[in-house]
């Protein structure tokens, strides 16, 4: 149960971290107001489709990672 939550926390952060590029560089060029708030939810949406996969890969593999050597509190191995 407490991989799950290792794991969503971590695809959450890999997920912003591969869009805030994107979303800094918008709130930047548009001037504020509801056009602003229109354009970044769609670039977020246009660019975050194709990277779910990659977040998610991400995840698991340092979520298995952590797990295998012992650094995730609650996953570490039974001896």
């Amino acid at each position: 149960m407490l991989g799950i939550f290792y794991l969503l926390g971590v695809f959450f952060l890999y997920a912003m971290l591969l869009v805030m590029p994107e979303m800094i560089q918008a709130l930047k060029t548009i001037p504020p107001g509801p056009e602003q708030q229109e354009a970044v939810t769609n670039m977020l949406q246009a660019n975050m489709r194709p990277r779910l996969g990659i977040a998610l890969v991400a995840a698991i593999a340092t979520v298995l990672g952590g797990a295998v050597k012992g650094w995730l509190p609650g996953l570490r191995p039974q001896t």
